[in-house]
């Protein structure tokens, strides 16, 4: 739902991983701060995008709270446009890339807050980190992006092709006949085949139909 819904928005899929950091999909989570739902919306903010009044809370209601959060992230992303005017920053050299992760902060802390960094590290988010007085913050989209790479891993794993099965005794003895049978006489092949059909019969498994059709060829000639 969450990635139909960045598609349809042309906003990064990676907010799916955003809400996973921020509530592990859980729509009773709850913060001590106040901050609660799938996308821990805090009261204020949460009245603001529609998903609180004096009535009903709908931050556990997962696509409400979802359309909530997409817009709450394209305001901070069209915010990082206001700060290039702001502080005089060349908006050519600040990638389209950098702005989403500069809103994931935003969203994380507050615009307010990281504008600051914006002006210091003029756009570029690479030291965010660095100078930021959070560590919550300063590993929010880091976070993110590992409970990507973490799931990734997980299903790339989860894809691999299963073991190759150890042949069977009836398996291992039809590939030895199909090596050898053209040096046996008639007699000796009709006997390895009852043999080779004995065995899948006590595996449990279907004989291979050129078995029991050589042994009729083979019964009919002797």
């Amino acid at each position: 739902m969450i990635h139909r819904k960045c598609l349809q928005n042309n906003i990064p899929p990676e907010i799916v991983f955003l809400a996973l950091a921020e509530s592990n999909w859980n729509k009773d989570a709850a913060s001590p701060a106040g901050a609660k739902g799938y996308w821990q919306f805090m009261p204020a903010t949460a009245r603001s995008y529609g998903l609180l009044n004096a009535h009903s809370d709908h931050r556990s209601h997962p696509e409400r709270s979802t359309d909530a959060a997409i817009k709450l992230l394209k305001d901070n992303y069209n915010l990082t446009r206001g700060w290039d005017r702001q502080y005089h920053i060349n908006p050519k050299t600040v990638s389209n890339n950098d702005r989403w992760l500069w809103a994931f902060w935003s969203y994380n802390s507050s615009p307010s807050s990281v504008a600051h960094f914006y002006k210091k590290l003029r756009g570029k988010p690479a030291k965010f980190s660095i100078y930021s007085d959070s560590d919550e913050n300063a590993n929010y989209v880091n976070k993110i992006f590992g409970i990507r790479e973490a799931l990734k891993s997980y299903i790339i794993k989860s894809k691999k092709s299963p073991a190759p099965k150890t042949p069977s005794q009836a398996d291992t003895l039809y590939t030895q006949y199909l090596n050898t049978w053209f040096d046996m006489p008639l007699p000796e092949r009709l006997a390895a085949l009852e043999e080779i059909k004995r065995q899948y019969i006590a595996q449990k498994k279907p004989i291979p139909p050129d078995v029991t059709r050589q042994i009729n060829y083979i019964s009919k000639i002797l």
